[in-house]
């Protein structure tokens, strides 16, 4: 896929998740009398004109820019004759993945999660200005759409920062991340795996240390004990979305590069750490919470490890969430 069409996919899909987001937080000004439906297209519009300014204004100054600042060292090498090579600095070929790209990923990943939540909230916290109070209220009501807008909007901040790398920079991700076909004796062993860690939380932390009155939850699980649309979205992505994701980005490319030049504890290690930092909104005090996560964390790490491939820590992440969004779904309906 080239550099153009992927950068016209990407500005596409995510105009229209940035759209229904928007037409969603429209609908929640008891003001207004648009349909949602009208809402979602009327913001995809004016996000989209906005796109097409953006582009039509870069083109305007483009050209000035690069005659004013010269061209650079990778586009003047393209130009060059078949002979002329020699004036090209050598570099190393193919150029291989560093922990910063796997930074960036994440980064991406998070970034583009980030970006809905804050038009919903911005949008929210403005018509809850008088009651703060109803902001829960308010926000109950589409956090299912917010939650797939979110994951989806991260999912294509990361395949758009994966083909900025391969095209722009040559950087083949696939044998860092061990993006390999597995085998199906290894995806059904870390699957049970999987299962059996997500069973000893529940049974650790529901049996043996239930919460209490003093213990805080993150906003996905208080909404998802009140809201079955909000039960079924969280399980969807955590089962279908999530551990792809996140197995890719984490145990993927950068236990993949840090190993490479920190060695395997160290992978292990600072794969994991920002892996539980990353879900401590939801885990809150709650430390058998905190503990399962990092349990699975290790665990899908070590079984990544031992397999040589991302799809036994994919499929130990899903059989730990599937676990979870069974009980849920029997505990709170």
């Amino acid at each position: 896929m080239t550099r153009k069409s992927t950068r016209l996919i990407g500005k596409l899909l995510a105009l229209l998740i940035l759209g229904a987001v928007l037409g969603l937080a429209v609908t929640l000004d008891p003001s207004q009398e648009l349909s949602a439906w009208t809402a979602i297209v009327a913001a995809s519009i004016a996000i989209a004109f906005i796109v097409l300014l953006y582009e039509g204004l870069w083109r305007l100054i483009d050209w000035p820019l690069r005659m004013l600042l010269g061209v650079n060292r990778l586009e003047q090498s393209h130009q060059l004759e078949p002979y002329d090579t020699a004036h090209v600095i050598a570099s190393p070929w193919p150029p291989q993945p560093g922990i910063r790209h796997a930074v960036l990923l994440i980064a991406a990943y998070f970034g583009g999660m980030t970006l809905v939540w804050i038009v919903l909230g911005g949008i929210i916290g403005a018509t809850a200005t008088e009651d703060p109070t109803t902001m829960l209220d308010l926000l109950i009501p589409v956090l299912p759409g917010g939650l797939l807008s979110a994951w989806l909007l991260g999912l294509i901040c990361v395949w758009l920062a994966v083909q900025w790398l391969r095209n722009r920079r040559g950087l083949d991700l696939r044998k860092v991340a061990a993006w390999s076909k597995p085998s199906l004796q290894n995806v059904t062993v870390y699957l049970a795996v999987g299962l059996l860690l997500g069973l000893v939380y529940i049974v650790v932390g529901l049996w043996l240390v239930p919460p209490d009155d003093s213990t805080s939850s993150g906003l996905v699980t208080t909404a998802a004990m009140e809201s079955a649309a909000v039960r079924l979205v969280w399980g969807v992505g955590g089962v279908a979305l999530a551990p792809f994701v996140e197995e890719y980005l984490f145990r993927g490319v950068l236990l993949g590069t840090v190993m490479q030049q920190r060695g395997v504890v160290a992978a292990i290690v600072l794969t994991t750490i920002p892996f539980v930092l990353l879900h401590l909104p939801e885990t809150g005090s709650y430390w058998p919470a905190l503990l399962g996560i990092t349990s699975m964390a290790v665990v899908a790490a070590v079984a990544r490890l031992r397999t040589g491939t991302l799809a036994a820590a994919i499929a130990t992440h899903l059989g730990y969430n599937l676990m979870l969004v069974m009980v849920a779904m029997w505990a709170f309906r």
